[in-house]
């Protein structure tokens, strides 16, 4: 006598089991790489935002000026000081980017509120003849710590008018990214598209430390 062995699965079951996976995976997928993608995204925020303050402590230190120096084309940075007769130097090495995130504001198409007039990359940086160098940007502080415009550099003086101001701003995007709103960017955020670090005056007098922010679009 032969008994019929019916274990198994059947064809319905398994295309039911397909179906299932096919849809969780649809789901995670795009979750995963949001995830990823904030991850990347903030982590150059970050990068920026301690570059931004360690070259106000630098100008603080040196009782002198110092500027971050990004570099859009290769979307890289670094920090350079003001020598008095020289001119801005740096001897670090530069910081790059991730792969996926650019030195823009995409699809953005105003500033953080109380910071720029109009959204934009800081002002290009100068040589010591100043000349503005192509696809730069800098964000200068003077030995107060304070962000100031440079539209001209006096080898004996430095950045000139050196006046206070709100335009110093370096934006970052993901590549990956579409952009729906705009918004204050929090810690927990998981969908994070764009961000900027701005820098302006601190409020309660000229002195007073400058104010950091890391604002970003959310999807």
């Amino acid at each position: 006598m032969h008994l019929s062995d019916n274990r198994g699965y059947s064809v319905l079951e398994v295309l039911f089991a397909a179906a299932i996976s096919a849809t969780l995976a649809a789901v995670a997928i795009p979750m995963s790489r949001n995830s990823v993608g904030y991850f990347r995204l903030s982590g150059d925020a970050r990068s920026v935002s301690n570059a931004v303050a360690l070259t106000k402590m630098r100008a603080a230190s040196a009782f002198s000026q110092a500027r971050l120096y990004v570099d859009l084309t290769t979307r890289s940075h670094h920090i350079e000081t003001y020598t008095k007769g020289v001119g801005f130097s740096g001897s670090q090495g530069a910081t790059g980017l991730s792969q996926e995130c650019l030195a823009q504001f995409g699809l953005l198409s105003t500033p953080p509120p109380n910071t720029q007039a109009v959204i934009g990359q800081a002002p290009a940086c100068l040589t010591s003849a100043g000349t503005a160098i192509a696809n730069t940007a800098c964000i200068v502080f003077n030995s107060r710590g304070i962000p100031i415009n440079c539209t001209s550099i006096v080898l004996d003086q430095g950045c000139s008018p050196a006046a206070p101001t709100a335009d110093d701003a370096f934006y970052l995007t993901d590549r990956d990214r579409r952009l729906r709103g705009h918004r204050r960017c929090e810690r927990d955020d998981s969908d994070v598209a764009e961000c900027s670090v701005n820098c302006s005056p601190g409020s309660s007098n000229d002195a007073g430390p400058s104010l950091l922010r890391e604002d970003c679009a959310h999807t």
